[in-house]
C-alpha cells in the first residue's frame, strides 16, 4: 500500500475520480494545534461508490479516533481536578498498560497492470480499436450504395480513372475513421485523463490503424450486395473480434485457452499501444 501526499484537495479528489488512487483523506494543515485547543476537527474522506472505497471509511473512522483519543483523555482528565503533568503520567502509564495489538500485511500474487494506470486507462486502448473498426465497417454502407445507385458507374464512364476513383473511396473512409480516432482519443484526455504515452507513436498507430479500417470498409463494400448484409455481418465480426481481442474485457483476466485465440487480433492492441503508466 502507497501513500501519496497531495497539494490540494481538488487534486486529490481528481485523482479518486480517475481511478488512481482507492481514496483520499482531507486533513486540515492546523489540526494539532485545533485538537490541543479543545476545537472540533473534521477529517474528510473521499472515495469511489465502486471498489474498496467504500470499505475504507470505518478503517479511516478508527484511525482517527485513535489519534484522538490521548488528547480527548488528557482533556476528561484536567477536567476532573487532576494537574495537566500528572495527567501526561496517568495517560503513560495507561498507555505502557495497554494490551498492543500488531498488524502485519503481505501482499501475494502478481500486479496484472503497471503501478499508476487509472482505471479508465486500462480499457481505453481496446475502445478506441473497437470503435474505429465499428465506425469503419458501418461505412462500408455507403460504398454499396454508391454501386446500387449507380454513381460508380458514370464516375467510371468519366475521363477519371479507377485508380482515382478508388483512392477516393479509401480517402474518404480512412479520413472518417481518423477523425473518430482522433476525437476518442482527446476527449479521454481531456475528460477521463488517460495518458496516451509518446504523442508521435500514437499518432502513427492511429494513422495505420485508420489505413486498416478504410481497407476493412471497402473489403466489405465489395464483398456484399447490400447494405443490410454488410451492417449485419460488419457488427458481428467487430464485436467478435472485439470480445476476443480483449476490448471488452483485458486480455490479462482471460484464461489460458482465450489468450491464445485472442492473439490473432490483439496486435495493435496489446502489443503496439499497451496503456501507459
Amino acid at each position: 500500500m502507497e501513500t501519496i501526499a497531495y497539494r490540494s484537495e481538488s487534486s486529490l479528489i481528481a485523482a479518486v475520480e480517475n481511478g488512481d488512487l482507492s481514496a483520499g483523506i482531507v486533513v486540515p494543515e492546523d489540526i494539532d494545534d485545533r485538537l490541543s485547543s479543545g476545537d472540533q476537527v473534521e477529517v474528510g474522506l473521499v472515495t469511489r461508490n465502486d471498489g474498496s472505497g467504500p470499505r475504507l471509511a470505518p478503517v479511516v473512522d478508527r484511525a482517527v479516533s485513535d489519534q484522538s483519543a490521548p488528547i480527548d483523555l488528557e482533556r476528561f482528565v484536567t477536567d476532573k481536578g487532576l494537574a495537566p503533568d500528572r495527567a501526561a503520567e496517568a495517560i503513560v502509564r495507561a498507555r505502557g498498560q495497554a494490551a498492543k495489538i500488531t498488524v502485519s500485511e503481505e501482499a501475494v500474487g502478481e500486479q496484472l497492470f503497471e503501478a499508476g494506470i487509472g482505471q479508465f486507462a486500462v480499457g481505453a486502448s481496446g475502445q478506441i480499436v473497437l470503435f474505429m473498426f465499428l465506425s469503419a465497417l458501418a461505412w462500408s454502407v455507403a460504398v454499396i450504395q454508391t454501386r446500387n445507385l449507380g454513381l460508380t458507374t458514370r464516375m467510371l464512364s468519366t475521363p477519371t480513372s479507377a485508380s482515382t476513383v478508388v483512392a477516393g473511396e479509401t480517402l474518404g473512409r480512412f479520413l472518417l475513421v481518423l477523425f473518430q480516432g482522433f476525437y476518442i482519443m482527446f476527449a479521454t484526455w481531456a475528460i477521463f485523463r488517460v495518458d496516451w504515452g509518446d504523442p508521435i507513436a500514437a499518432v502513427a498507430i492511429m494513422i495505420v490503424f485508420s489505413l486498416v479500417g478504410a481497407g476493412a470498409a471497402l473489403l466489405f463494400g465489395t464483398l456484399f450486395k447490400n447494405d443490410q448484409q454488410a451492417g449485419g455481418f460488419g457488427v458481428m465480426i467487430g464485436l467478435g473480434m472485439a470480445a476476443i481481442g480483449g476490448s471488452m474485457l483485458p486480455i490479462e483476466l482471460f484464461s489460458d485457452t482465450l489468450k491464445t485465440a485472442s492473439r490473432f487480433t490483439t496486435y495493435f492492441q496489446n502489443v503496439l499501444w499497451a496503456p501507459s503508466g
